[in-house]
């Protein structure tokens, strides 16, 4: 178990723990649970490793029914924005498009879109200009340039909800 990671998951899991399951998704986590029981019951050369491979695969199972129950988290979308801050620093010079980034993270563009926006939801606090700095944008006209080629609303527009 401790070459299994969950830590990304953990805030969404601590701001909605629970979350209810339908009744072919029950079905679903019942049927993976008894695979893994077979597995326990064969004497197979590399069973631990094809018993973490199985828990790892239940929990994004489990993770998916989680996101379409409650949807995506702030904790989510942070996780999410700080990767892509990150990822701003290492590539700014040579990429500046949706694709490349949403690629980077297995995201469609139209999601990952969706969450810088939702980073603009999140923050109200916090100025564009400090959220065009976080995203390695040089000025803050920059990046309304770019937000409204990509959402159709400026950055503000979007804020006040119009």
């Amino acid at each position: 178990m401790n070459r299994l990671n969950f830590s990304n998951k953990r805030f969404a899991y601590e701001q909605v723990p629970h979350f209810h399951l339908t009744d072919s998704q029950y079905d679903d986590i019942l049927t993976y649970i008894d695979t893994m029981r077979c597995i326990l019951r064969l004497d197979l050369k590399n069973r631990e490793d094809t018993l973490v491979s199985c828990i790892y695969t239940m929990s994004q199972i489990i993770d998916h029914y989680h996101d379409t129950a409650v949807g995506p988290t702030a904790a989510d979308t942070m996780w999410l924005s700080n990767r892509f801050y990150n990822a701003i620093i290492e590539h700014c010079r040579q990429h500046r498009d949706v694709q490349f980034y949403a690629d980077l993270f297995c995201l469609s563009p139209k999601h990952f879109s969706s969450v810088v926006k939702q980073a603009l939801t999140y923050e109200p606090e916090t100025s564009i200009q400090a959220i065009a700095d976080r995203f390695g944008f040089s000025e803050q006209a920059s990046f309304a340039r770019y937000f409204k080629k990509h959402t159709g609303v400026t950055p503000t527009e979007y804020r006040e909800g119009k």
